[in-house]
């Protein structure tokens, strides 16, 4: 993601440009602004400025078409084919939605969200405090696998690991 540089009224903030590192040859890839991308499957997903909306697109920037029908917060991939986003709520924390081409999109998680992690396919999310469970794990479709009643102070996920601190004791537990 690039700006023009010095930044002046009616510059190009936040756009997403290609770079060649042979020849430092710039292309640019949007001519929007973004508020984050990445690039997943070889397809280039991106939050637009404009509307808050989840974007997919050829990695060229060509074909980009709405994926979300709601306001896309820090998070989102493709999970066994399917997208899945994070909105932001009102008290600061996100829910998870699962993305439909042919209607409205699917609440997945009811409970709120502080983040969310992938690890082989699996969609673990780390609840807020104070609710029921401090972890659940989702399978591919968005179904309920593993709910941990502790809450967890930090939450990692790595490979085929999902490691997390219980809130209460500090201990560290492996959920496999």
């Amino acid at each position: 993601m690039g700006s023009s540089y010095p930044v002046e009224n009616g510059a190009s903030l936040n756009r997403i440009y290609k770079i060649n590192l042979n020849t430092n040859e710039t292309t640019e890839v949007t001519s929007f602004g973004v508020k984050h991308f990445k690039i997943i499957n070889e397809k280039l997903y991106y939050v637009k400025e404009e509307d808050g909306l989840l974007y997919a697109s050829k990695p060229d920037g060509s074909g980009g078409r709405p994926v979300s029908d709601r306001q896309a917060a820090n998070w989102y991939d493709e999970v066994g084919g399917s997208v899945y986003y994070t909105e932001a709520d009102a008290a600061g924390g996100y829910r998870l939605y699962k993305a439909d081409p042919a209607g409205a999109d699917t609440l997945v998680v009811k409970d709120t969200l502080e983040s969310v992690q992938i690890v082989k396919d699996r969609i673990v999310c780390k609840l807020a405090a104070g609710g029921d469970y401090g972890i659940k794990v989702l399978d591919v479709s968005g179904a309920l696998e593993v709910a941990v009643a502790d809450q967890a102070a930090h939450l990692f996920a790595y490979e085929d690991a999902i490691v997390f601190v219980s809130a209460e004791d500090q201990s560290v537990k492996r959920l496999k």
